[in-house]
């Protein structure tokens, strides 16, 4: 039997990887220096970056946002996402982020 098939493609993939890196909050504000250099969509892509930084959103979740999905909770606003395998899930949108988008 091979390693693939014994142990499948996530044991394979920590095995080979290691631990996960994240990325930092100098990296994100070097994004964000770079994009403000941009003459087009800079506010755009600028409040892109934060919210998958803030959120941990995937890209396609993050597109997929609506105002529609927008859900106020305790007090606070959170999104309703339909992420991998169709699960569902409430993710918390930070009130100054909110008023971005």
């Amino acid at each position: 039997m091979n390693t693939l098939a014994k142990f499948g493609k996530t044991a394979l993939a920590k095995a080979v990887l290691g631990t996960v890196s994240y990325i930092t909050v100098e990296e994100v504000k070097a994004m964000i220096q770079v994009v403000a250099l941009k003459q087009r969509h800079q506010k755009r892509d600028i409040i892109f970056i934060k919210l998958l930084y803030m959120t941990g959103l995937r890209v396609s979740e993050a597109i997929s946002i609506t105002p529609s999905k927008f859900v106020a909770i305790n007090g606070g606003w959170a999104v309703d996402i339909i992420g991998k395998r169709k699960k569902r899930r409430l993710v918390a949108i930070p009130e100054h982020l909110v008023n971005e988008l």
